[in-house]
């Protein structure tokens, strides 16, 4: 996601050419000094929107992360002709919990299709919708790699901070095309539109095997091959092609508040906030194995297959 690279690149990148050595008040420097605090905050919270350009597509989110204690919620709410779909999921101490919410539209549409379904969807709408669902660390640790994967540590260190400024200094990916005098949320901010260049942006991702979270994640079973190819703008083989990004960086606290994205495939919003972060587990979640047998339950007791409630030839043993 070009947000969460530009916050770590240009953050990690700045220091060395920052201090005491240019004037801190030029755009850059106050862009690059917003990047550094916000990229050592160990606890953040996001807030946006999105909108898939074609109106149908729309939706919701927020996150929160506490790197310290290796926590984190992230809620998002998607909806699509009228049909909403939202699910949050918490990660509290190595235990995972997801939710999903009011079904109830869902089910409506499902109903609309196959009316021999209608009264099962409604029943498994009521049965899902808004419970918590729990995944035990016992039960995830069955499996090796996700076992690994959730012991990595979620912070960068300092060898990665550097490895970032010198692939940055190599495929350099934003230049600031204006700044403006703003406000985010009632507070003075300092506005910056950049241009980030969609071919040096993807170079920057594919060089950055030596992160110290890539090369642990490539110890954990069957991710010996895993790379950062994935961090890339576009599948486009387009060349010299680039996207607009808006930052706001925080007059007084020097971080960055708000980013903005928008094309013609779509536009993005993200408000951040620094401050402490506590998720907690969810009170009477049920464990996964009870939600299942629940559900295979309400199948069978309505006599529903899941070849009529999905469409396909499965059915329920």
């Amino acid at each position: 996601m070009v947000t969460l690279a530009v916050l770590l690149v240009l953050g990690g990148g700045a220091a060395a050419a920052y201090v005491g050595v240019v004037v801190p008040n030029q755009p850059a420097n106050v862009l690059r000094t917003a990047f550094i605090n916000s990229v050592q905050t160990k606890q953040i919270s996001t807030d946006g929107t999105f909108d898939g350009g074609s109106g149908s597509v729309k939706g919701t989110f927020s996150s929160a992360v506490n790197t310290a204690v290796k926590s984190a919620d992230a809620k998002v709410n998607v909806t699509f002709s009228g049909i909403s779909f939202p699910i949050e999921a918490r990660l509290v101490q190595q235990n995972a919990y997801f939710k999903i919410g009011d079904l109830s539209t869902v089910s409506s549409l499902i109903g609309a299709f196959s009316p021999d379904a209608a009264k099962a969807a409604d029943s498994l709408s009521k049965q899902v919708s808004n419970k918590w669902i729990s995944v035990d660390s016992t039960i995830i640790n069955q499996d090796p790699t996700a076992k690994c994967l959730m012991g990595l540590n979620w912070t960068l260190n300092q060898a990665d901070i550097k490895q970032m400024q010198n692939q940055y200094d190599k495929h350099p990916f934003t230049t600031i095309k204006s700044t403006a005098n703003d406000t985010v949320q009632d507070k003075a901010a300092k506005k910056f539109v950049l241009n980030i260049s969609e071919d040096s942006f993807n170079k920057f991702g594919d060089s950055l095997q030596s992160l110290s979270i890539v090369k642990a994640a490539q110890k954990c079973p069957g991710l010996s091959n895993a790379s950062t190819t994935a961090m890339r703008l576009t599948a486009s083989k387009t060349t010299n092609k680039s996207t607009l990004l808006t930052v706001w960086v925080d007059k007084q606290t020097k971080h960055v508040v708000q980013i903005a994205n928008s094309s013609k495939d779509g536009s993005t919003v993200v408000k951040l906030s620094y401050g402490n972060v506590s998720i907690a587990a969810p009170p009477n979640a049920v464990p996964i194995l009870n939600f299942l047998g629940s559900l295979q339950s309400t199948l069978q007791s309505s006599g529903l297959n899941y070849s009529q409630l999905l469409g396909s030839g499965a059915t329920v043993n």
